[in-house]
Formats: structure tokens, sequence, C-alpha cells
């Protein structure tokens, strides 16, 4: 018999990761605890539930057996978590808050501090990843990101179109804005993003018709992009909310609307009700 919860969910993270580094990683607890909890847990079950290789750890048959049912009893954990912070109707409280670096930076960290100093007793933590949250398993109560496809479990609404435009330090390149058309854009220092970024409309705009430039510096967070246009390396591509709020920078080219992107913020449908949730979508709706 398992009594602790604790239990299946170190069973179904190296069930899904596959590696005791990865596991613990994701659980954050070190390698050793990984393989202390799945050694105890064997033994309270009487049964192998992993094969061990060289390559890391694969389900036995007992183990797929188990897997069934604690992926069932961990989504009965977070109905239950869902369904009681529903009714949660106190005003005050953290809201888990998943988004990215580059939005914090100059357009959502502002709209957080102004919140917070009408609604005092509402505290953020926030979940700036490149990864995603998986909202479903209560990885964070709200999402703020940039994507065009809004998965079916998650209720919400666009917030604004994103723009991608190419920008330079403005006491360099003031002069040339805005640039005409593509080939003399090409003549330009430009910075590129790395690979990270390839299934992104506007890198495959950026691929395509912008290769031939004199610099080839790349980075894979628009937040360095930002700071390597203010050292005057080169010019860079930068969502508009992020170059647009730089006065040192010059808007170079814009790119075109196959290329834009679309801010959603969006929640499960279980916390619609959950006061401190909807007084903050409603605020940030307020300024989109």
């Amino acid at each position: 018999m398992i009594e602790d919860w604790d239990d299946y969910r170190f069973f179904l993270s190296i069930a899904e990761h596959g590696t005791l580094k990865s596991t613990a990683a994701a659980l954050k607890v070190n390698l050793s605890t990984v393989l202390r909890r799945i050694n105890m847990l064997e033994k309270k079950m009487g049964a192998r539930l992993f094969d061990r290789s060289h390559d890391g750890f694969t389900l036995t048959p007992a183990g797929n057996i188990m897997q069934e049912h604690a992926k069932a009893m961990q989504y009965s954990v977070i109905e239950l978590m869902r369904k009681v912070k529903d009714t949660d109707h106190q005003f005050g409280g953290v809201i888990k808050l998943a988004t990215t670096d580059s939005l914090i930076q100059n357009w959502l960290g502002p709209l957080i501090k102004e919140f917070r100093e009408q609604h005092a007793d509402i505290y953020f933590e926030l979940l700036v990843s490149p990864l995603n949250i998986n909202l479903a398993k209560h990885e964070a109560d709200i999402a703020i990101s940039v994507g065009n496809i809004r998965p079916d479990y998650m209720v919400g609404r666009k917030l604004m179109d994103v723009h991608y435009r190419f920008y330079g330090l403005a006491s360099i390149y003031s002069d040339k804005a805005p640039i005409a058309n593509i080939e003399q854009l090409k003549t330009l220092p430009i910075m590129h993003m790395n690979s990270d970024f390839a299934h992104q409309p506007f890198y495959k705009w950026h691929k395509t018709h912008a290769t031939n430039s004199i610099a080839f510096d790349s980075t894979d967070h628009f937040t360095v992009m930002h700071q390597m246009i203010r050292l005057g390396l080169g010019i860079g591509l930068l969502p508009h909310y992020l170059g647009d709020s730089d006065s040192e920078l010059a808007t170079l080219f814009t790119l075109p609307e196959e290329a834009n992107k679309e801010l959603w913020i969006l929640i499960h449908p279980d916390l619609r009700n959950v006061s401190r949730i909807r007084k903050f979508m409603e605020f940030v709706r307020k300024y989109c």
C-alpha cells in the first residue's frame, strides 16, 4: 500500500523523464533522493517497477500497470486542488504567473507593479521560463505568452498582435531609419537569433530575406539581443513591446504581417471564479 502521494510523484516523474538526472532536475532534488525513493517504492510494492540500464529507466509490466493507476490518481489530486481553489473567494493571496523574460522587462513588469500598488494583499510567484507551462497540471494559475496556438483546455483572450522589427542604437542608426527595402537592410550588421527559434514565423522570414548580413552574433533570448543592440554591436530583431519602449533605439524595419504572433492571457477554466485571478485578468485587459 502506498501511504504518501510523493511516492506517486517520484514514480511518475522517472517514468516520464527516463533518467535519474532529468528526474532530479524536474523535482529539484538530488540524484540520490530519486534513487532512494524509487528503491523504497519497489520494496513497498513488492515488485520491480523499472528495468535499469546505462540508457536509463524503462517500465516493467508491473510498472506499466502502476503508471496507469498513478496517472489517474495524479489527475484526481489536480482536480481536487482546482476545485478547492475555485471556492477561494478571498481576494488576497498568491498568483502563480508564467511568462517570458522579454514580457517582464518592459511591458508586464510595470503592469504588475501598478497592480500591486492598488492591491497590496495580492502577491506574485513569477515562473519565467522558455519551457511550456502546463496549466492542466496546476504548474501556474495564469500564463501570459506569445503564440498563435491556444490549447483547447485553456480559456482567455488575445491581448494584442505582436509585431517584429529590426532596431538599432539611435545614436548610430537614426539617420538610416526607416529602411525602405530589404536590400538596404542587408547592408547593415544584422545579429541573428539562434535556431531555438527556427519554428517561429519571424525567424523563418529573417532566414529567408535577410541572410546576407555582416555580423553573425546570435542569442536565444530577446532580452540578450536587446542589450547587444544597446551596446551598438549591430541591429537586431525584437518584438515591438520590447523595442518600441526603449527611447535609445531606432526602429529600422518592420516585418510583414505574416511574421506576426499574438499575445494571450490564459487560465484553466476551473480558475475563472477565483477573485484575485479574475481581478488581475480584468486589470491586464484594460491596458490592451
